[in-house]
């Protein structure tokens, strides 16, 4: 070997950074938790950015350590509790040395000989969550990278049992003879599979009700229309909750549309399946056990960095159906339901080490650890819903079902253009002052903010600072001038 490649794999270096890196994480996540970090999100132009990488590669070669440093300094802080933003997971602790351990293995999963305990432990992660969901021992699943590619996997697998020809051997014949019926409050990775399924414009969007809940009345009119017209609806597609909002569909009344009508019922549970761990709020998603395929993230609401995502079907045989491809390099029994052979059920061929993170939690701190932390976020809302109501110049758009909560500024005498602008400015200088990290969302056509309260330590004091920021700037910046 020559010198670079010694230096570059040497165990000595590794030990000396990786025991540097420790102190410099665990001194990050301390000074996050007590709020020593000023800001949320250090805001960066994007060209002053790059700019600022650019500059850093093409310097002298610097220590690993000042490489973290900078990273750390100038991305958002997940970890402080006034990262009240996307649904991002905060990861605890272990699961960032887990994700070290899934790095160093490298463990490729299409086939079992590729990887060994990461396949035998995505299976007891898999049947685990299928458990949770209500689902009996003949179910099954497997983890993908992200919900999009969970919604895509599922919706492959709808297409295939629910239409009239063997899409997969024969590719799609008058694609646009299908439907699949989602709701207009659906995240958008459900129209995005249809397009990739070559259904067009097939994947059509239910109106959604007053509570932003799929209107049942509109699902049945649209149903009526398309057998009408000869298409055949082959699926709907639920959330359980979907992302604007965080509102959960009724997902027993859609269960019991589809099973009058034999279609298929797929629920988007990405953010809120978690419910079903909890005892307070697993109501919300009653009927989930009915689905004929379930999509939750990990790197939502179980404090686990992403990606990490299970699709669970109610007959563990649908999940074979979605890739049933030959690949005699890799297996040489292809119609062979094997479930240490994960390739013939994902899209991936190498994929990260996924279910250790989830497996390490489960094993030391066990299901309590996810219960708590969901009831005590969903709490969180509420308590700060209750806190908004209390005060002048503020509104909620719903009330909040999950731990995402949407509301807005109103000081009065405002038509909803002007509030539109108010409140995207507003949160403009939130974003640039970085105290605290809040987004937007637009919910029949207005502006809210919205916030997702995602870190475990934050609180009503936390709450209440956040608006006493926007009551400073709106008094400062459109007031005074």
């Amino acid at each position: 070997m020559n010198s670079i490649i010694d230096e570059a794999f040497s165990t000595e270096l590794f030990r000396i950074e990786g025991h540097k890196l420790i102190d410099q994480i665990a001194e990050y996540l301390d000074a996050c938790y007590d709020r020593k970090i000023e800001k949320a999100i250090p805001w960066s132009e994007p060209d002053d950015l790059l700019k600022f990488w650019q500059n850093k590669l093409s310097g002298e070669r610097i220590p690993f350590s000042e490489i973290v440093a900078a990273a750390l300094d100038n991305s958002v802080h997940l970890h402080h509790p006034r990262y009240i933003g996307h649904q991002v997971a905060v990861p605890a602790p272990l699961t960032i040395l887990s994700e070290m351990v899934s790095s160093l293995l490298n463990a490729g999963m299409v086939i079992y000989e590729t990887g060994q305990t990461s396949t035998a432990m995505e299976k007891i992660v898999t049947d685990w969550i299928c458990s949770k969901i209500g689902y009996e021992s003949n179910s099954g699943g497997v983890l993908t990278s992200g919900g999009s590619l969970g919604n895509l996997t599922a919706l492959l697998a709808a297409r295939q049992k629910m239409g009239d020809n063997d899409i997969w051997e024969d590719g799609v014949i008058d694609g646009e003879k299908y439907i699949i019926l989602v709701s207009e409050e659906a995240h958008y990775s459900i129209a995005r599979a249809g397009k990739i399924l070559g259904l067009g414009k097939g994947v059509v969007k239910v109106p959604a009700d007053k509570h932003f809940q799929m209107d049942m009345d509109q699902l049945k009119k649209l149903y009526s229309e398309f057998s009408n017209q000869n298409k055949k609806v082959i699926a709907v597609a639920a959330s359980a909750c979907t992302t604007s909002t965080g509102t959960y569909d009724r997902l027993n009344d859609i269960a019991d549309f589809c099973a009058e009508n034999n279609l298929w019922l797929h629920v988007d549970a990405a953010h809120g399946g978690g419910a079903v761990l909890t005892d307070k709020y697993k109501h919300l998603a009653e009927g989930i056990d009915r689905a004929d395929s379930v999509v939750i993230d990990f790197h939502k609401m179980f404090v686990s960095p992403g990606l990490i995502t299970s699709v669970s079907f109610k007959d563990n045989d649908d999940s074979y159906s979605a890739f049933a491809q030959k690949a005699s390099y890799l297996w040489s029994k292809d119609h062979e339901k094997e479930w240490f052979n994960i390739g013939k059920r994902t899209v991936e061929c190498t994929k990260k080490m996924m279910s250790l993170k989830i497996f390490v939690l489960l094993k030391i701190y066990g299901e309590e650890l996810f219960k708590e932390y969901i009831e005590s976020r969903y709490n969180a809302a509420r308590e700060f819903a209750e806190l908004i109501k209390q005060r002048k110049n503020f509104e909620i758009l719903t009330e909040p079902q999950s731990n995402i909560l949407c509301f807005r500024y109103n000081p009065g005498a405002m038509d909803d253009a002007s509030l539109n602008k108010l409140n995207s400015a507003l949160r403009r200088k939130m974003l640039e002052n970085g105290k605290f990290y809040i987004v937007q969302t637009t919910a029949k056509g207005n502006i809210y903010q919205r916030v997702t309260v995602m870190n475990p330590f934050t609180n009503s004091i936390d709450f209440g600072s956040l608006l006493d920021d926007i009551d400073r700037n709106y008094f400062e910046n459109f007031i005074q001038h």
